[in-house]
């Protein structure tokens, strides 16, 4: 049996990328909103769907939009915090030299960086409040996350009937009966909240 030694691909030779410039403060901004939007987004669905199915109340777009307004909100004051708790770590690290033992151990090297994150969160604290009382802005908000709480309340019902379905021909008449009785509830309570 022979054995032949396979021949080295050549890769080249490692050249560094050039290094990117850093993210400009509007970028940031822009990366701290669609977290935050994000995150408002998800506390207002869920919020439609806690009182949907758990309060079997209608929906109300003025309720949904108060709750989105209240999470921005609350989110301004949360990176207002953080920007408050990086300046205290930046007057501290001001006058530390050398090495840092640990990620969270900031020394000097580290004040302009930590200036930059206090900075961006101000912007982006300033940012939620102006949009936390624009109504146009809040409606798109909160029509997203009616629609996404519509895809999963709508999910789960396709997820049970098919769970039915599968169970039917294994069923007493009777529980079959209780079964659809359940999936048109759940089909009536869906067109209840505006899904169609």
């Amino acid at each position: 049996m022979r054995w032949w030694r396979r021949r080295r691909a050549d890769v080249g030779t490692f050249k560094a990328p050039a290094p990117l410039p850093p993210a400009t403060l509007d970028d940031l901004v822009a990366d701290g909103l669609l977290i935050a939007e994000s995150a408002a987004r998800m506390t207002v669905k869920n919020e439609v769907i806690l009182r949907a199915v758990r309060d079997r109340a209608d929906y109300r777009p003025e309720f949904a939009r108060a709750i989105a307004r209240e999470e921005l909100r609350r989110l301004a004051v949360e990176s207002r915090a953080d920007a408050r708790r990086l300046d205290e770590e930046r007057a501290r690290a001001e006058d530390r030299t050398g090495k840092a033992s640990h990620q969270a151990d900031y020394r000097e090297g580290d004040v302009g960086h930590l200036t930059r994150r206090s900075e961006a969160l101000v912007a982006l604290a300033d940012r939620l409040i102006r949009l936390s009382a624009d109504d146009a802005h809040l409606d798109a908000l909160v029509d997203e996350a009616r629609r996404q709480a519509w895809d999963e309340v709508g999910d789960s019902i396709a997820e049970r009937t098919a769970t039915a379905w599968s169970l039917g021909s294994r069923l007493s008449a009777a529980e079959r009966a209780r079964r659809v009785a359940l999936v048109v509830d759940d089909l009536r309570e869906l067109r209840r909240l505006g899904g169609g």
